[in-house]
């Protein structure tokens, strides 16, 4: 078994290939790139053990972005709707 810092994901590519690899013992990663697997040829599972799976996928899949940044206002607006619609299922 490996320890929660072994469990590691590795995302590797270069600028000459289309493709990148990801290696991951991430269970939900897993469970994504399996069900995307099962939807098109484009990406593939080429290896897999008892910690993880190493995955082929194109490389303009990979994508790093920053998360919504919202202002105080937005974040009171969204709790309150979150309440009002809480409120609703629960009656």
């Amino acid at each position: 078994m490996l320890t929660r810092i072994e469990q590691e994901t590795i995302i590797t590519y270069n600028e000459q290939e289309s493709t990148a690899e990801v290696d991951t013992c991430n269970k939900a990663l897993i469970n994504q790139l399996d069900g995307l697997c099962a939807k098109t040829s484009c990406i593939t599972c080429v290896a897999e053990d008892e910690h993880g799976k190493r995955y082929i996928l194109p490389k303009k899949w990979v994508k790093v972005k920053m998360p919504k940044q919202y202002s105080e206002e937005q974040r009171l607006k969204m709790a309150e709707r979150a309440r009002e619609l809480f409120h609703s299922k629960a009656t």
